[in-house]
């Protein structure tokens, strides 16, 4: 979910005016707010069916349903369309009956809908809202599909009876994971009413604002414009801010939207406890009792850089594959050292990983991971179709907080060049006792080619089909000749990390070392052959390690040989990133177009770098 960015205003002390509540509301809930495409499925066979979720929580005690609709087929064999209200899920001899209300469906345009007489009362207890239908012949797909759904189960249940095949009433999820779309017209909603969540904890530098990004839930009639939050902390600070949102949140039971405030900066290190409550919204009191949360705050000597691993999995003879290279290539362009990627081959010349060694799990490609943890597509992101997406999902694990830091520089150990001295090292912000951290070392090589190596290429001969940076996909053949591959692991000899690499008791702020040695004779794939082309084009990719997790906490890597420089620059970390328009105009990270990104460093440096952003 993307942020709301909004100006601030801190007050001091918490001094809220006498809000005033306003009369109640009618207002529309669906469980399909992400606007997910509505799916068919069925059994198959001609029977009746029965299907319900339970709408069930704090915020629907109390209100009233006034309406129901679903999303239906619309055939001649598919009658019968009855919407019903009940306590409970029953059957008298095999036939559902429900205990509250069951009226005849109107149909129109692909929704079967009913008005309550009078409303209904959502109890403590929740309410079985369901659906009831006849299908009467199985030669159509309308017939044998007739339940739509949308992916993933949600917290309303499946729940599934059907007169032939599911005979027992039960909630379907386990093996049926999916979600039954509705819509419920709830009365008894007041105009304005927002429930706030917090994350479990905020991290920042000492003299820094934290930024803390509250989740709004709307549970009022009304757009949310405007919010007033108060905190305290179990430090004795205490506050206001007025949030005023460019972007409302629409108006809609449960539609939500991330915010992202400031808290003031503050010059002692260590953890305080923040309650937070959303006290107002669009200037009037807020009902909600749901309002509050509690966040912890950490304050460290300053906040790592986070440089996530992207690890992608790729093969020669895979046609889709080439999309993983277009996307490093875009990455690299868009965040240059930051970005740090590797590629893994699989069932190639290249392979130094059988099917049960990778470091992730990988029986198709082309498939990323990112820090061992994040699995994602290496140009799609998580977008389901062909369009540029990794930066957004390798961006929200950057802004991940990590406690370590690492920089690695190496060296040949003699002038024959067969082994490298590779020295990592890496610094905790926090102290941590019996713990098992470790250091992994990857050596990484670019421009590897051979006369008979070849990429497999899908994409050829398909005009207009794909982003324009396909374009030289497009043009070539569907087997690519005189590759040249880059940023392909060749040696790993511990990739879980070296076990005893770092202490087991960590203190904050006191750098450690830790030196290996990497053998080039060593750096084989699978069949034994020496995969080192030109010694010139070697980097060593090093990691730190939570070794009870697996998760990689950041990442270094070094120059080639050529421009191999020690970049240890612990203290000297981004203090705040601007961007900017072409015209000079500051703009957020919602703007679309080429950005000019404007980072100042902690040592009073700058770096300007011209990026997309998409």
């Amino acid at each position: 979910m993307r942020h709301l960015f909004h100006r601030y205003i801190f007050t001091g002390l918490v001094l809220i005016p006498g809000f005033t509540t306003l009369s109640a509301a009618n207002v529309d809930f669906t469980n399909n707010l992400s606007d997910k495409n509505i799916e068919w499925w069925g059994t198959g066979k001609s029977e009746i069916y029965d299907m319900a979720l339970h709408i069930v929580g704090q915020e629907f005690t109390g209100l009233d349903i006034t309406a129901v609709s679903f999303p239906v087929v619309t055939d001649q064999a598919v009658t019968d369309y009855t919407i019903w209200l009940s306590n409970e899920l029953a059957l008298e001899d095999k036939v559902n009956v429900p205990d509250i209300i069951s009226y005849p469906a109107v149909i129109a345009n692909g929704t079967a809908t009913v008005t309550l007489a009078s409303p209904c009362r959502i109890t403590e207890n929740g309410i079985y809202v369901g659906l009831s239908f006849n299908v009467t012949s199985r030669e159509t797909d309308e017939q044998k599909n007739p339940i739509a759904y949308i992916d993933g189960a949600d917290n309303y249940g499946f729940y599934l009876h059907t007169s032939r095949t599911y005979t027992r009433w039960a909630e379907r999820s386990d093996n049926l994971p999916y979600s039954i779309p509705v819509t419920l017209t709830l009365a008894g909603v007041a105009e304005n009413a927002v429930a706030l969540t917090m994350p479990s904890e905020v991290n920042t530098g000492i003299g820094k604002e934290a930024p803390v990004t509250a989740h709004i839930i709307n549970r009022g009639g009304n757009d949310i414009n405007t919010i007033t939050f108060s905190y305290t902390s179990d430090n004795g600070m205490t506050g206001s801010l007025n949030v005023e949102l460019p972007e409302p949140v629409k108006a809609g039971f449960n539609r939500s939207a991330d915010v992202t405030m400031q808290l003031p900066a503050t010059n002692i290190i260590g953890t305080s406890d923040f309650t937070f409550a959303a006290v107002a919204v669009n200037d009037v009191e807020n009902p909600c009792t749901d309002n509050s949360a509690v966040t912890t705050l950490n304050v460290w000597s300053h906040i790592p850089r986070h440089r996530p691993l992207m690890e992608e999995y790729t093969g020669m003879g895979c046609g889709w594959c080439p999309r993983g290279t277009v996307g490093i290539e875009k990455m690299r362009e868009l965040y240059g050292d930051d970005f740090i990627a590797v590629t893994h081959h699989c069932e190639d010349e290249l392979s130094i990983f059988d099917d049960n060694s990778r470091p992730n799990y990988a029986p198709s490609q082309p498939v990323a991971w990112l820090d061992r943890w994040r699995e994602t597509d290496p140009y799609n992101g998580d977008n389901p179709t062909i369009e540029f997406g990794i930066d957004k999902v390798w961006q929200s694990v950057a802004d991940e907080f990590t406690p370590a830091e690492i920089e690695v520089k190496w060296e040949w150990t003699d002038d024959t060049k067969e082994t490298i001295s590779a020295t990592s090292t890496v610094n905790f912000v926090k102290s941590s006792e019996n713990s098992d951290f470790r250091v992994a070392y990857m050596l990484v090589a670019d421009g590897l080619n051979k006369a008979h190596w070849y990429q497999g290429n899908y994409y050829s001969g398909h005009k207009g089909e794909f982003p324009e940076e396909f374009d030289f996909l497009v043009e070539s053949p569907q087997h690519i000749f005189n590759v040249t591959f880059d940023d392909v692991v060749i040696l790993a000899e511990s990739p879980n990390g070296i076990e005893k690499s770092l202490p087991t008791d960590i203190k904050a702020n006191e750098p450690m070392q830790h030196t290996t040695h990497l053998q080039l004779a060593n750096a084989c794939n699978l069949s034994g052959e020496n995969l080192v082309q030109d010694k010139s084009q070697l980097s060593v990719v090093a990691l730190v390690i939570d070794g009870e997790t697996g998760r990689v906490l950041n990442t270094a890597k070094s120059s080639k040989e050529t421009d191999n420089v020690d970049r240890i620059t612990f203290e000297n970390n981004p203090t705040d990133v601007t961007l900017y328009d072409l015209t000079g105009r500051k703009v957020t990270t919602d703007y679309k177009g080429i950005a000019i990104r404007v980072i100042n460093f902690s040592d009073g440096t700058s770096e300007i770098k011209k990026t997309v952003l998409r």
